[in-house]
């Protein structure tokens, strides 16, 4: 049969939604809650699809993917272009993603083949660590259980480790991405403002309520101290700017004159990385400028002994990282 146009209206559940769908969808993605309103026009026939638009409102959804649960108060997603089914070729005209933590915008084709899409994007990192929290295995068999969700709908602490560190800030960037002879090469420009490593777990993203509007950087912080966190390091501005090469093959990916920049140093990196489930291994080098008054400022907040230093310092930068096989990481930087 040709392709008949159809438009798909409808409102439900998130977790029927996926038990509809589940056959056509990722094994990692499994479990839901929350609710949806869609309204959706499309070309089917026995054999394709074709999405043509799609307009799709989700309140309080939560998605559980692999071993972690991702939750945010309201998402909207927007689309206009042609996504095709089973090819999975896409021409997205416009297509948008806003959510209390993460919003983005892209434009372009991409096909299993070949991608030449540009996408810009925004994100709240203290909400992002809010929004995804991992699933802990209970019980004799080693089942895993949703112990992410309470009843008013907002995420249950647990302690676990992984999150006695929380990071804030504000990001945003844009990202090219274009394939070239195999070659996924991206194009990134990207920015961060009151960028800040947080300890201990008293002050876990758990802790901070995901959806009301940020506070002042200055209230942020007071009531950081109040509640006995320890602001191990910030950066009021960070940027990053270069190419980046990624072989779809190997998976390894090169970094050209990667340039990296805060208010109290300068750097250009290049080199590889190599990140995957057998390998992990990260080598940048590059000439870098150092502030040496800011320098010795954050040494004397670390160390707790007074550190005076003037002047600008160059030096080689290296940075190497690895990871072993118990999946325990070793960084060592050279300057």
């Amino acid at each position: 049969i040709r392709d008949r146009p159809i438009r798909i209206v409808g409102s439900g559940r998130v977790d029927t939604l996926l038990e509809t769908f589940g056959t056509w969808l990722p094994p990692e993605l499994h479990d839901g809650a929350g609710s949806f309103r869609a309204d959706a026009r499309a070309e089917v026939s026995t054999l394709t699809a074709r999405l043509t638009s799609a307009s799709i409102d989700l309140t309080d959804p939560k998605i559980a993917y692999g071993n972690r649960f991702f939750s945010q108060p309201q998402v909207k997603i927007q689309f206009d272009g042609q996504y095709a089914w089973p090819a999975n070729d896409i021409l997205a005209r416009s297509m948008t993603i806003a959510g209390d933590a993460f919003s983005m915008a892209a434009q372009g084709n991409a096909s299993a083949e070949q991608v030449d899409m540009e996408i810009k994007w925004r994100a709240k990192l203290e909400r992002v660590q809010g929004s995804v929290r991992p699933r802990i295995a209970t019980g004799r068999d080693g089942s895993v259980r949703q112990v992410g969700f309470r009843n008013d709908g907002h995420l249950q602490h647990v302690d676990i480790g992984d999150e006695q560190w929380l990071v804030m800030g504000d990001c945003q960037g844009a990202i090219d991405l274009m394939t070239r002879d195999g070659v996924l090469n991206i194009d990134t420009h990207a920015s961060g403002t009151n960028l800040a490593l947080i300890q201990p777990q008293a002050v876990s993203a758990s802790f901070q309520a995901v959806g009301p509007a940020p506070r002042q950087p200055g209230q942020r912080q007071q009531q950081l101290s109040h509640q006995g966190g320890q602001v191990v390091w910030s950066e009021p501005h960070f940027k990053v700017d270069g190419w980046i090469r990624y072989d779809q093959q190997s998976g390894q990916i090169a970094a050209d004159e990667m340039q990296i920049s805060g208010d109290w140093f300068a750097t250009t990196l290049a080199g590889s990385v190599l990140w995957n489930q057998r390998v992990g291994e990260v080598k940048l080098a590059g000439p870098a400028r150092l502030k040496m008054n800011e320098v010795a400022d954050r040494l004397t907040h670390l160390t707790g002994v007074q550190i005076v230093a003037e002047g600008i310092h160059e030096t080689p930068l290296e940075i190497q990282v690895r990871r072993d096989q118990t999946d325990a990481i070793a960084m060592k930087v050279l300057a």
